[in-house]
């Protein structure tokens, strides 16, 4: 029973420490990811303002969350062992990092997202860049691996549900304003959607419709007044 018990604390660290994982990782995924808001045309309304921040924190988080379970999260639940659930993260973290450095070069040129006939059009040096690019990332990554995981040794309660409620909060408050946005022609929002990569936010026109929480007329003449206004100022 004592050796049940002990398997279970052990599995749990794991799942644990690939929690701080993913959140670190969310963190360095939105350094690299501060190219894009560069390129990103801000306007005066505080909505877009704090909109864009939440966005990217809440997708880097939804998709190294998904990432990483469905691979490392899978590892542990099958055979519990630090060395393969480190070494899958590990691997799967770094190839994200280089892919997503790739990725604000070519948006900050093209502007553009890094696809497979966008690949194809790559110069040998650009792979070679890019693998020099996924061999530190490799080795920051394995570093930072075992940072946490004696980080989390040392401390029993680290603070982890606030920081996944942090989490998860931008991420549902990115969705509910592009909800709203999207259903009233809000466009400091919506126009955001093609600024970060993978990046699918939903939308409820007509479910709003229907429960007579907007009106549909109206949203159609306040998106046609400003699309003038912006052909006026000319913007594309």
């Amino acid at each position: 029973r004592a050796t049940v018990l002990s398997a279970e604390i052990y599995e749990r660290q794991l799942w644990r420490w690939l929690g701080w994982f993913i959140a670190a990782n969310t963190g360095l995924c939105c350094l690299i990811g501060l190219r894009y808001l560069l390129g990103y045309e801000w306007l005066d309304s505080w909505v877009g303002i704090l909109y864009a921040p939440a966005a990217m924190i809440g997708n880097f988080a939804l998709l190294l969350a998904i990432g990483l379970t469905l691979t490392a999260g899978l590892a542990i639940a099958i055979w519990p062992q630090r060395r393969m659930a480190m070494a899958i993260a590990v691997l799967l973290a770094a190839l994200v990092l280089a892919l997503l450095m790739l990725d604000t070069i070519v948006f900050a040129e093209r502007r553009m997202h890094l696809t497979l006939l966008v690949a194809v059009l790559f110069e040998p040096v650009t792979w070679i860049a890019a693998a020099l690019v996924f061999a530190v990332a490799l080795l920051f990554e394995s570093v930072l691996a075992g940072t946490i995981w004696r980080f989390l040794a040392a401390r029993p309660r680290a603070g982890g549900r606030l920081l996944a409620a942090l989490l998860i909060g931008c991420w549902l408050a990115s969705q509910v304003a592009h909800i709203w946005a999207d259903a009233v022609g809000f466009s400091p929002v919506t126009r955001f959607t093609q600024t970060i990569p993978l990046y699918y936010p939903q939308s409820a026109k007509r479910l709003l419709a229907r429960a007579g929480l907007v009106d549909p007329e109206r949203v159609r003449q306040a998106s046609l007044m400003r699309r003038g206004t912006q052909l006026e100022a000319g913007e594309l």
